[in-house]
This record gives structure tokens, sequence and C-alpha cells, in this order.
């Protein structure tokens, strides 16, 4: 595409500030009144209830931090219950809608899903034979599923499920109203309503376009006052200063959006996305970060300022940010939704970083810790929640493009099972379950999920033995991707957990990486018994907890000690002899046998029985 042609024409004077986050120093000052935690489970209930009390009750923006097991969610509902106001719950996924609903019930609320057309119109269902391709095309385009059913003849109208549940849903206003994160953007159910989100919801709120190019040109086409043919003069011409001129004019009259109608009355293969005004807009305006990326000036601070009124360049602003990355050819498009029609907006979060909920929201949140992270957090890992945290690796072990370390990684969850006595549960980034399932070794666990997956999941709570395989490192573009969208050039320094974004980039680093670990470690423990998990990367946030010792995984260290070991569990009493295990596991050399014989039974895993005669030697599993 190269963005990176062209030259930039407001001087640096009037470029405005870098955002940098006032919430860096408010998360490193914020206080937490407790100063040791005691007692009973019961007593981390009660702090959360008062933290969600405290911030529910300002009608202002707050996150709440509280660890997984200190029921949050349950709580925000459970004071939902007794208040007179009304609600808005948004969570990631729609089979969470689910336990909003239970938790309604539970507490006596009223309460209504939000409609949405890839649950309940047909028209945009693959599945259904009243399946409309120009539909979901249209609003993979941009444009909203209500005005689609009505300039669109769709086979579901006229009575369509989906319309009608929007015609009656402000009919009778529920007590909470639960839906998706994009649900955020509609400014009609969370007006007067406290809006309750519930972990992260910036990736929510992003787009990212690998087709800009073609979206653009195909803006450009259809236009007649812009005097830019297509993406490549754009590019090539974009420091010309009387054809930036004419351009701003058209955007100062028309803005940097696109009307539904526009797209829906253009040819098929003229269309264009709703957003390509404004990624031309972003081009036109973007700078290089120095890392790879074209940050434009409207990610920064204090723009308007430093324009005359009387200059082409004024009068034009957007809440949207963007971040355009050179190397994948991609522009990211991050939209925070209007949220200052709500009576309040409260954030619950495991591990938030402040900062990028504020950005990705546009809100400016206060802090409010259920624990002190550095100072109760590990007391109620390991006395609270009665997990105890074992180590298997040094390293960072960045798994999230699925490049796994197959048979290591075998072996750990083969030694946990054999020392655990019972296959353990597995959470990893998904590209490595995917490699593990490919490899047949997701045969050696029980439930498995990936990282994604387990946020605000309690489908852990019950297991008493878990494995965390491999960090959930991004690479970094993302890392860049959102430091460019405070408009901060950051770029990685160093390998594996020598890493580092420098001060800044090192908060959205963590965010990543760190904090995700540590949620996935707080999905264990929360059932009747204790639970044991076993961490396969060095990313274990050191403020929060605390290793219990190292796991040494060599044992089972290669598939012909695994298949032995395989074959005396199956054998039972009855054992086998070292023929056997030879001729079953297809080992070559006897000496193979005898040496791995000879290490399990040093490690107190085989008994032998040496009978007299000609009779051999039969050998036991024992644990």
């Amino acid at each position: 595409m190269g963005f990176d042609q062209g030259l930039r024409i407001v001087p640096q004077t009037q470029m405005g500030t870098r955002r940098i986050p006032s919430s860096m120093s408010k998360l490193a000052s914020q206080p937490n009144n407790a100063t040791g935690i005691s007692g009973s489970l019961d007593a981390v209930y009660e702090r959360t209830e008062d933290c969600l009390e405290r911030a529910i009750k300002s009608f202002d923006s707050k996150i709440v931090e509280g660890p997984p097991g200190g029921g949050k969610t349950t709580t925000a509902f459970k004071i939902a219950s007794r208040s007179s106001e009304a609600f808005v719950y948004l969570t990631k996924r729609e089979d969470l809608y689910e336990q909003g609903e239970r938790l309604s019930d539970e507490f006596d609320l009223s309460h209504e899903i939000i409609p949405s057309p890839h649950r309940d119109c047909p028209s945009f269902d693959e599945d259904s034979p009243q399946f409309d391709p120009e539909a979901k095309s249209l609003y993979d385009f941009g444009v909203n599923a209500a005005r689609i059913h009505a300039e669109l003849d769709l086979d579901c109208s006229p009575n369509c499920e989906y319309m009608q549940k929007w015609e009656t849903f402000d009919d009778d206003p529920a007590d909470i109203i639960i839906g998706h994160y994009k649900h955020a953007y509609l400014s009609s159910l969370i007006e007067d309503r406290i809006v309750i989100i519930d972990e992260f919801p910036g990736g929510a709120f992003e787009r990212e376009f690998n087709n800009a190019d073609a979206m653009i040109s195909r803006f450009l086409r259809s236009v007649d006052r812009i005097p830019f043919d297509d993406f490549l003069d754009l590019i090539e011409n974009r420091d010309d200063l009387d054809r930036v001129k004419a351009v701003y004019a058209w955007f100062r009259r028309n803005g940097v959006g696109t009307d539904d109608r526009t797209i829906i009355e253009a040819n098929e293969n003229d269309r264009y996305h709703t957003l390509a005004p404004f990624l031309t807009y972003t081009v036109l305006n973007t700078i290089k970060n120095g890392n790879g990326f074209e940050v434009p000036w409207f990610n920064l601070t204090g723009i308007e300022a430093g324009f005359e009124e009387s200059s082409p360049f004024s009068g034009l602003e957007t809440e949207r940010l963007a971040a355009v990355d050179r190397e994948q050819q991609s522009i990211h498009v991050l939209t925070p939704p209007d949220l200052s029609g709500a009576r309040g907006v409260v954030g619950l979060d495991g591990t938030p970083t402040p900062m990028m909920w504020e950005l990705a929201t546009g809100e400016d949140f206060d802090h409010l810790s259920v624990l002190d992270r550095e100072k109760e957090m590990s007391a109620y890992v390991r006395d609270f929640l009665g997990v105890t945290v074992k180590q298997t690796n040094e390293h960072l072990k960045p798994y999230h493009g699925g490049h796994i370390t197959e048979n290591r990684d075998e072996a750990i969850l083969y030694g946990v099972e054999v020392k655990e006595g019972q296959k353990p549960a597995l959470i990893a980034p998904e590209k490595a379950l995917e490699a593990y399932r490919e490899a047949g070794i997701l045969d050696r666990t029980g439930l498995s999920m990936n990282y994604a997956q387990v946020l605000s999941s309690n489908d852990f709570k019950g297991e008493p033995v878990g494995v965390i395989h491999g960090a959930p490192h991004p690479g970094n573009q993302p890392v860049k991707k959102w430091a460019a969208y405070f408009g901060i050039p950051v770029d990685g320094e160093g390998e594996g957990m020598n890493k580092t974004y420098g001060e800044f980039g090192d908060e959205i680093y963590r965010h990543f990486v760190h904090n995700q670990v540590l949620q996935a470690i707080l999905r264990f423990g929360r059932g009747e018994s204790d639970a044991t998990v076993y961490v396969n990367t060095a990313a274990i946030p050191d403020d929060s907890i605390e290793v219990d010792s190292m796991a040494n995984p060599e044992l089972f260290n290669s598939p012909n000690k695994r298949k032995i070991a395989d074959h005396l569990r199956d054998a039972g009493a009855d054992g086998a002899t070292k023929k056997d295990l030879k001729k079953t596991a297809e080992i070559e050399s006897m000496t193979t046998v005898e040496n791995i014989l000879y290490d399990f039974r040093d490690k107190g895993l085989v008994e032998d029985e040496v009978v007299p005669g000609p009779y051999p030697t039969v050998y036991r599993w024992s644990r």
C-alpha cells in the first residue's frame, strides 16, 4: 500500500501533545484501604459488595478491580436488585447472557436480552433458507441492520423476529437489559441507565481494515469534489496543499462518515465501508511514528487549539482514533462509544489497565480495588482459593502463534497426571490448542479452553488440577497499535522475559501477557477442594502470585518413556517384562528399555519382582 510516501503539511508546532494518560499515575497512587486480608471468603465478598455499592451509588465512572472468585458479577446484580435505578449489563460473549438471565431471576430483576440480527434474524443466518447474502454484505460494510430491513425486500419480513423484538423492546422497560459491548453504541439503550461493563471491552470497539486501499479508492471514485482519483493518488500527493485544502473543505461540509443509504444505493462493485471517508481522512492526516506505524494528528491532544480559525485544517473533529500499520498494510480504527447519557458507568475487571479502559470507552475512570494486588493477592490465591502454583519454565513461552514445544509440553501434561492422579484441565492460547489437537496431545487433558474464553468463565472452579501452557503474547504489533492510539511511539527491545517497550509500552504489554496469565491462574480453586496449577511460562505477575515451587517435566520427556509408562499403567497388577515392553513400545534397543525402567524405579514409579530360575523379571507400576 505504501503508507510511507508523501510529506505532512501541518507544522510540528501545531501538532498538539502526546495523549499520555493520567490513569498511569492514578493506578500507581490508588491506595487500598485494607491493610491485610483475613477470615473466610465471605470477607472478600463483603469488600466486593462495598466497592460496587460505592461505585454504583456514585453515578460516576468507576473501575472495580476484584479477583475472579470474589463475586463481582453476582454482586452487581444483587446491588441492582435493591436499587431504584435501571441497569444495562454488557459482556463479551453471548453465552454469558445466560449467566445474566440466571442472576436476574435469582435476584428477582425483570430483564431483557438486547436483540441481535445474527441471533434473531434468519436473513443473517447462513444455515437458514431465508439467508440473504446481500443483507450480510451490507452489514459487513457498516450498514445498520434496521436500515437493511427497511430498504431491502427480505424474506424474513414483514414478521421478522428481530424487528418485532425491537418494536416491543421499550414497551415494558426492564430493570436490567443484557447485551454485548457493542450495544454501548446504541445511545437509546444506555440513556438514564447505569451501565455495567464486565471485563475490558476494548477489542469490541476496534475494526481492522486489511483492504483499506480498496475502500478508500471506491470512496474517492464516488465523490466528484475530492481531487484524488484513488488510494495511490492520495498517498503520492498528500503533500499537495491546494488539493488537501479542497479535501478538508469537503470534509467540513460532509463530515467523516457515510450515510447508510449511500452504501445501499451504490452498485455492488462500488460499495465501500461506511468508515471509508474516515479512513481517507486518517491517511491524509498521518505522521510517521518511527516504529512501522503512522499516527493521525487527531490521536494527539490539543490539536484544535493549534489551528487558527481561518486555517484550512480547522473545524474538523472526530472521537475515533486510528493506527496505520505500514508493515501489515492495514488500518485499525478504535471507536469509543458515547456513554455520556448513562447515569453511571461501572467496569468490572480482575486485572484492569485503567488507561486502556479510558481510551477504549472515552470515560475518565476512578479505580477502586477489592484487594491490594501487591500485599494481598498472594494470600488470597493461596489461603482463600486454595491454589498452589508450580512453575515449570523460566522462559516466556510465547505460544500465541501456535509454535509449541510439542514433546516437552506433552511431558508436562503426562507428569502432572501421574503426580496428581488425574488428567489436568488446560488453558493455553487458541493456536496452541489447535496444535495440541492436531498432535493428539489434548487426549492428555480433561477440560481445555483458550485465554479469551476463560474471562468471565467459572468452568474451572471445580477443577483440582490445572496446567497453563504458554503466555498469550500477541507479538509486537498489538502493543505498538494500542500505543499508537495514544499517539505514543513504542518499540520492543530484548527477547523473552527481558523484552521491554519502555515504561509506557510495558503497561500495554503487561495487559496482554502477564495480566492474562494471572486471570487464568485465578480461574482455578473456587470449588469445594483446593487446586494445584502448573504454569508453563515465566510471565507470572510477581507482584500478585507467589510460586510454591519449580516442577521438572523431564521424567516423561520422550515418547518412549510415555509409551512404557502407559503400558505399565494399563497392565496393572499383571505387570510386564522388559521383552513385553520393548515389543509393545516398538523400541529397538533393550538398553533403552532398561534405562527407562531403572529411572522409573529410582523415582518410585516402578516396582520389580525378581523370581528364581529362568523366569523373567516382572515390572509393575506402583503409583
